[in-house]
């Protein structure tokens, strides 16, 4: 599991070291900010005790997509007061993805921000030069491989930023569209690596 990944509210499965009979599913309640690779992860699990886990011991969980919720961890319902209904947000109980219901609002809301930012980064693409596609002087587009490759770059990494994959880098702390894991496990970047440094 990722460690930019690992955040209170989260779902996650959780395999035990010392017996394996004791692994299961259960919901980050406290991790520090960032998550390093020796943090202690809080977990409640489904079973109700508490336990503490290192990352490398963390998973996404193998369970299928709640029937409830469709996966989301929310859903609306209508409650009536004052003989007027007004929808509310809940968390999902079947799943219990989010904590509480202000951790599923919240969830909501961000969601709800992003997509801005999303119709902003549709229309970048958009706005790219399709192969062929005459241009302001009549001419047919023809982008270099090196321009169509770099292009194609920045929209996996504004892609991967909108949805929250994108990674940082643990030597130069830029945001990068993938990190490579080094055996005293830290991430860094393509340019890190190559750079020669760590």
């Amino acid at each position: 599991m990722k460690l930019h990944s690992i955040r209170p509210g989260k779902r996650v499965w959780w395999t035990d070291p010392d017996n394996e009979t004791g692994s299961g599913s259960g919901i980050i309640i406290k991790a520090q900010e960032p998550v390093q690779p020796d943090s202690v992860i809080t977990l409640k699990m489904d079973h109700g005790s508490c336990v503490e886990a290192l990352p490398q011991e963390l998973s996404q969980p193998n369970n299928p997509a709640c029937n409830s919720c469709g996966g989301k961890g929310w859903l609306f319902s209508i409650i009536k007061s004052d003989g007027s209904p007004r929808n509310q947000i809940e968390r999902c109980d079947a799943c219990e993805l989010y904590q509480s219901d202000q951790a599923a609002v919240e969830a909501v809301v961000k969601s709800a921000q992003s997509q801005p930012q999303l119709l902003q980064f549709v229309k970048k693409i958009s706005d790219l030069m399709h192969e062929g596609e005459p241009g302001d002087d009549g001419q047919p587009f023809d982008q270099t491989s090196e321009d169509a490759i770099a292009a194609l770059n920045q929209v996996i990494l504004e892609a991967r930023q909108l949805l929250g994959t994108a990674e940082k880098c643990g030597e130069c702390g830029e945001t990068v569209a993938y990190v490579i894991g080094c055996p005293d496990g830290t991430e860094i970047c393509q340019g890190c690596f190559d750079a020669g440094q760590h």
